[in-house]
């Protein structure tokens, strides 16, 4: 069986959505005639009683050494004004030198990598997830030293992240790395259409789309009861950015608790601005405070548990980006709720803020999301505030005639899961001629 060697900074046990395209490679591709062999951090194992090497009949991980980079170490224990500047400097000073010294911080799984492949002859492909994007550069590395060809995955943008280009210097250095290194892949893969229009314009590699998918090894009952809840409860799990109208959400909540007498309940999960929305919700919505809560990071199986207990699931547009947290809502066979289409607030947010630099008004129009809730039957996209305050008036009614209950949703879902993902990778590996 032909062994393919994945690098990834993100894999098992963790919970960051990052790791999870991995992991679903290395479930599901030996099923399909590959036999997978993980190189990532032992950051992912810090917490946790594993071995750093696995090995079965299906796959293996390896997990390399992970060393502190000194800005995490500082982040830990100091909190001046002063450590803050000194830390934002040493974060600067990493990003810019990463791909051209070897530092002990990333190459870690390149050492673990070569030392694989200096005893073990038989590697046809080595795949690369990114980010972070300094695996393209091993991964080529090892490529030429080896003779092996090597293909790169772009979870999501290089050179177009509005985050990782935010200085002229490093907008440079991108772009120039970008097309070094991308350029030298046997082939590419990537996330979404969009994504691959995006990439496309810095590099000439052939580009695959293999799109994200809810993790159907934690997915594997039918929901088939429902707790009896006087109050909607509608869940929302991972970051908010500053494209996202919450706003405009959290306000249109207000209103209806104001106007109309209707609590809803809110739970966010692992949110990235729990002090900027509690700022918000004090200064402009006091009333919604006790129908607001936060609960920290959870693993994914915990937070699965409880997302099924809520009637709606909460996620913001993302235009022709798809995202994740769409496919793992889909699993969760809750109604979904999408804010919003044609919002004028949240089109100017876009305008201003949307993480994908040059994008244009034209990507307004286009919602993936909403497509695949569409294709799926499985929730509502809203237009704009108004039509998401008429649908909770609406379905806080059926929520009481039908005894606290809103039911599931049963549409089919299974081409988005990881399984049918890794089989698609697969066949592209089968046209590689590896």
């Amino acid at each position: 069986m032909k062994k393919v060697l994945i690098l990834t900074k993100d894999f098992y046990p963790s919970s960051k959505v990052a790791s999870f395209r991995s992991y679903g490679w290395y479930k599901y591709l030996f099923e399909n005639g590959y036999y997978p062999v993980i190189v990532t951090s032992a950051e992912n194992i810090q917490d946790e009683n594993l071995q750093r090497k696995m090995k079965s009949d299906e796959g293996e991980v390896l997990y390399a050494k992970y060393y502190e980079p000194l800005n995490i170490k500082l982040e830990r224990k100091y909190t001046s004004i002063f450590s803050k500047l000194f830390r934002k400097t040493v974060s600067l000073y990493i990003e810019l030198t990463i791909f051209l010294f070897n530092n002990k911080y990333r190459s870690n799984i390149y050492n673990e990598a070569k030392d694989y492949l200096q005893k073990n002859k038989d590697v046809r492909l080595i795949i690369a997830t990114g980010g972070p994007f300094i695996l393209f550069k091993f991964a080529d590395l090892l490529s030429r030293e080896y003779e092996i060809k090597w293909a790169g995955d772009y979870r999501d943008t290089w050179t177009q992240s509005r985050s990782r280009n935010k200085l002229w210097i490093t907008r440079k250095m991108n772009l120039y790395f970008e097309s070094k290194y991308a350029n030298r892949a046997h082939f590419i893969t990537t996330v979404s259409d969009y994504l691959k229009i995006l990439i496309s314009r810095n590099i000439k590699t052939p580009i695959h789309v293999i799109p994200n998918g809810y993790n159907d090894w934690n997915f594997t009952c039918k929901n088939t009861n429902e707790e009896q809840k006087e109050n909607l409860e509608i869940g929302f799990a991972g970051s908010i950015y500053p494209h996202h109208p919450i706003e405009s959400f959290l306000s249109g909540l207000n209103e209806l608790l104001v106007s109309d007498n209707i609590n809803i309940k809110v739970y966010f999960y692992g949110v990235n601005i729990k002090t900027e929305l509690n700022t918000l919700i004090k200064q402009k919505f006091p009333n919604l405070s006790i129908n607001i809560n936060f609960i920290n990071r959870l693993s994914n199986k915990e937070l699965i548990s409880r997302m099924q207990k809520h009637h709606l699931l909460l996620v913001f547009n993302e235009y022709r980006i798809t995202g994740t947290k769409i496919f793992e809502y889909l699993a969760l066979r809750r109604k979904i709720l999408l804010c919003y289409t044609n919002d004028r607030e949240a089109n100017e947010l876009h305008r201003l803020q949307y993480i994908i630099k040059g994008a244009s008004d034209e990507d307004l129009i286009i919602s993936r999301q909403r497509e695949i809730i569409e294709k799926t039957d499985s929730g509502i996209s809203l237009i704009n505030q108004k039509e998401l305050i008429l649908t909770l008036k609406n379905l806080f009614k059926k929520l009481n005639s039908n005894n606290g209950r809103l039911g599931f949703t049963s549409g089919d879902i299974s081409d988005y899961s990881r399984r049918k993902q890794t089989k698609d990778l697969a066949k592209i590996i089968d046209n590689a001629n590896i």
